[in-house]
């Protein structure tokens, strides 16, 4: 969008707001792109011409133009605003007497979460001009969300900008060349499933032997040029000792027949004390060997035990499950993959930096956590300073035994931006990576701590998100915009086809606003409940509102199975939750419901209603639409937000059905889908109304 189209659109949005003009869905749609595109051009001092550019002509996003004779690259922007994820550079010099460093990575290299103000890239020139008397001249070219595809081609186009080293800080983000799998992929895996004596362990091969060839292809596209230029590659370690696995690595993969027996020992997990508790922790990871929560609740188990190499142990397998999941895990350089790189660089005559190894040197052995990082991947302010220093050190090669000073930063700058870094952290892990309230707490306490004026930012985010309001509509969204947090976190924003309450993010901010001295809680829960309860008649409890506590649906589903051609929505979790406010709890009400099994099936199967953790009802499920009328005792319901969840029937013994059904309404990568991550149920109403209607 051009500034010029932008501008009229704002000034056609600004004079209907003033002649309280009743939007259209339509408009609403098309306005909210003005917040998108604000948000996308925060980074920009002043607009940039357009130019035609061709392939031979540009590195990433910046394209070549001339300057006394000599080449020099500038800033473009794209329709799709993909700029907002690139580094905030606008402006590649010609080449000079000082030593170029192209600097190329995806998020962690970014500095995501701290950027602009604080990156590995602005770090490491700082270490450079302190420790050598040499002058260089580092050129940030990161990327968040970059893929190993982007990355082979940038590396191929780098040699435009004559550069005398290339730094590669990347890997967390391969995974994702996993997926979909192809036609022959999926067909070879419903063979193994019904054919191999050891699924498990074929399994886990295929996914490793495809990331490999994944490594190996990347490492053959830059062949050349690590030959001809100075060449580092820095593999990047991530969060083990204290990353908590979210929801989506939490649900099991692959459990067949044997889901009861793992969702009652799940459920028994919440008892520490129990008899045999270690015992059923290795039966969870050995009916689930492709899922987190096993692996991560026995590593923590073995850590009080004090058998810290099996925790450890345990630990990292948390982690490496992820490769296993089709929808959405966090970003992750595995183990088994950090070395096949490291093997390659070898054999490439490659120089390397492996973050594990330093880390843990620098842990003493311990395995790294919340005191390098921020969440699951990506750097805390100590985590750049140690990670650049070792760079530093293999660019200086003549230093290797001399100590890298590091530059000094003014505390209250560093203490800032920790504040900030663990508010957007709270907000990411709460909208992309689906996260329990434990990590959320921890964030939000850690920003208040770092930083207390986060609180004013926390309690414009809440008045924003706590009002049934599209973002551009609330002038809470303009505060957050003067902020420039949109700089370092681009993705606030508010998908149109996925709005949330963001329930558990509002209880972590409240309670560590209010152990501060901060008491919001009334302020919020009554705009929520003014918003979000029963108006009229009854409630929709499908919106995404009652749904959905992340952002995950606007890309690949988190709890629910969608497709356009079909009027209702399939549960891929055993239990579906939804999310119910009450203003006045006085008022008596009913729920509606109309389900059924997600396969033919004519017998009976008891499915259970659960409200506020307390069972109100169970019922017969089968395979045909049956309505179901529940009232709810209001005894057991409070004013704000309820938790209601359908349990559905175990598939155990009806797995083999299910798959038939399966197999003859799917193919290919959508059977791999249903198949290893199965449905439960059928959802096509869900409403709330006041008794009597």
């Amino acid at each position: 969008m051009t500034n010029d189209k932008l501008k009229l659109l704002a000034e056609d949005f600004a004079q209907k707001i003033q002649e309280n003009h009743t939007f259209t869905q339509d408009e609403k749609s098309q306005y909210h792109s003005l917040f998108i595109y604000r948000a996308s051009s925060m980074h920009l001092d002043k607009p940039i011409e357009d130019t035609t550019k061709t392939d031979s002509d540009v590195v990433g996003i910046w394209e070549s133009y001339t300057v006394d004779g000599k080449k020099a690259f500038r800033r473009t922007v794209s329709e799709e605003q993909d700029s907002i994820f690139w580094s905030d550079i606008e402006y590649i010099p010609p080449k000079s007497d000082k030593v170029r460093i192209a600097f190329l990575g995806e998020s962690v290299a970014r500095g995501y979460l701290l950027c602009p103000e604080f990156t590995p890239a602005k770090t490491l020139q700082s270490i450079l001009d302190k420790n050598s008397s040499r002058v260089f001249e580092v050129l940030d070219l990161t990327r968040s969300s970059m893929g190993v595809e982007e990355l082979t081609e940038l590396c191929q186009s780098v040699q435009k900008l004559e550069p005398e080293y290339v730094v590669v800080f990347a890997g967390n983000n391969w995974r994702n060349s996993l997926w979909p799998l192809s036609e022959e992929e999926s067909k070879r895996i419903d063979l193994l499933e019904k054919q191999s004596p050891d699924f498990n362990r074929d399994l886990e091969k295929f996914f490793k032997e495809k990331m490999e060839g994944i490594v190996k292809r990347f490492f053959d596209s830059i062949s050349d040029i690590a030959q001809n230029l100075n060449f580092i590659f820095i593999i990047p370690e991530v969060n083990i000792a204290d990353w908590v696995p979210s929801e989506n690595e939490c649900i099991p993969l692959w459990l067949k027949e044997r889901d009861a027996e793992w969702f009652q020992l799940q459920d028994e997990m919440e008892q520490e004390c129990l008899e045999g508790y270690g015992e059923k922790l290795k039966r969870l990871v050995e009916l689930n060997p492709f899922g987190a929560l096993g692996y991560y609740n026995l590593g923590i188990f073995l850590e009080k035990q004090n058998r810290t190499d099996e925790s450890q142990e345990q630990l990292i397998a948390a982690r490496t499950a992820g490769l296993y999941s089709s929808l959405f895990s966090v970003p992750c350089c595995y183990d088994f993959q950090a070395d096949r790189i490291l093997d390659y660089c070898g054999e490439k005559r490659i120089h390397v930096v492996d973050l594990r190894k330093v880390f843990r040197n620098h842990l003493d052995g311990k395995l790294p956590g919340n005191a390098l990082f921020l969440d699951y991947c990506h750097l805390n302010i100590n985590g750049i300073k140690l990670a650049m220093k070792s760079l530093a050190s293999t660019i200086l090669r003549n230093r290797f035994d001399q100590e890298i000073e590091l530059p000094s930063e003014k505390p209250e700058k560093e203490k800032r931006l920790m504040g900030m870094g663990h508010f957007l952290s709270a907000v990411h892990c709460a909208h992309v990576c689906r996260q329990k309230k434990e990590l959320l707490l921890y964030h939000c306490r850690e920003a208040v701590k770092n930083w207390p004026e986060v609180t004013n930012l926390m309690h414009s985010y809440l008045r924003l998100t706590s009002r049934k309001l599209p973002w551009i509509y609330n002038k809470e969204c303009q505060v957050l915009i003067k902020s420039t947090i949109l700089k370092s976190y681009p993705l606030l924003y508010q998908p149109k086809n996925c709005m949330i309450i963001d329930i558990t993010l509002t209880e972590s901010m409240l309670t560590a606003m209010h152990e501060s001295g901060f008491n919001y809680k009334n302020e919020i829960i009554n705009n929520i409940c003014t918003s979000f309860s029963i108006h009229d008649t009854k409630l929709d409890l499908l919106q995404s509102y009652y749904r959905e506590n992340s952002y995950q649906i606007s890309n690949s589903s988190t709890g629910y199975y969608f497709s356009d051609q079909r009027a209702f929505i399939s549960s891929i979790e055993q239990k579906s939750r939804f999310y119910l406010v009450m203003d006045h709890v006085a008022q008596e009400i009913t729920l509606l419901m109309t389900l059924k099994l997600p396969f033919p099936l004519e017998e009976n199967e008891e499915a259970s209603i659960m409200i506020n953790g307390v069972k109100c009802s169970t019922f017969f499920v089968n395979g045909n639409w049956k309505n179901y009328e529940l009232p709810i005792d209001n005894t057991i319901l409070h004013r704000g937000v309820n938790h209601i969840v359908i349990e559905w029937p175990y598939l155990d013994k009806n797995y083999n059905r299910y798959c038939e059904y399966m197999r003859s309404n799917q193919t290919g990568y959508q059977l791999y889908l249903r198949n290893s991550r199965p449905l439960y149920g059928d959802i096509a109403r869900m409403v709330v109304c006041k008794a009597n209607v």
